[in-house]
């Protein structure tokens, strides 16, 4: 099981993610997705990808097909937006 702050190193993750929306606030206008990853031990994840990585990453994720991750930093989501229950 992965704990907060590891590193995602060589993973096989399927991916379910949402679509690409955009936003407006106080720091400037950008672009967000949000993905839900499992790992090879049915661990479940919420990533969320910004702006360059969200432009960059949102079409090569293929859904429900075994994703290839590296070098992705895992920290604990704040309950009011995560969308899995992983406790």
């Amino acid at each position: 099981m992965r704990t907060p702050r590891s590193c995602l190193r060589d993973s096989c993750l399927k991916v379910r993610k949402g679509s690409m929306r955009t936003f407006k606030n106080a720091r400037g206008e950008g672009c967000v997705f949000n993905m839900e990853l499992t790992d090879e031990d049915g661990t479940q994840m919420q990533a969320t990808m910004f702006n360059e990585a969200a432009r960059k990453f949102f079409d090569r994720l293929e859904i429900g097909k075994v994703n290839y991750i590296s070098k992705g930093t895992i920290k604990v989501a704040t309950k009011q937006f995560r969308t899995v229950d992983n406790d």
